[in-house]
């Protein structure tokens, strides 16, 4: 039965469901080696310390892991350092949108050259145009 006590392990740490212990516990009823294994390994535990730190040690750790702090309860360096960050980024936009409106404001000036003939043969012609739609 070296296949079942293989299995000694599992045993040992809880890690078989209800089905496999049962059939562990008859293989142990059958098998000194196991037995013997499992009367050592019992022994070693219950020979072992228990260790714990003091209460008011556990209760101090669990209490700084634990609690979630406000954001107003923060030291005054991030609330200081977070109001920059927003006028610098405020600053930022502020800049982009000035330039992104001259930019808009140069190209619409940036024509292409025209002539004063051009500009007067246009006028004479809306003008002409203008005289037919009197009539």
């Amino acid at each position: 039965m070296k296949n079942a006590c293989d299995r000694l392990p599992l045993y040992l740490y809880n890690e078989m469901d209800e089905q496999e212990r049962i059939i562990f516990e008859k293989h142990l009823l059958s098998c000194p080696e196991c037995r013997q294994s499992l009367e050592i390994f019992d022994e070693i535990q219950s020979a072992k310390p228990e260790y714990s730190a003091p209460q008011a040690v556990i209760d101090s750790i669990f209490s700084k892991t634990t609690r979630k702090k406000s954001f107003l309860k923060q030291p005054a360096i991030y609330k200081t350092a977070l109001a920059l960050a927003a006028c610098l980024l405020i600053g930022v936009a502020a800049v982009f949108k000035n330039t992104q409106k001259t930019i808009e404001y140069s190209n619409a000036y940036n024509v292409s050259p025209i002539s004063y003939e051009e500009i007067s043969n246009m006028v004479s012609n809306i003008s002409s145009l203008e005289s037919i739609n009197m009539l």
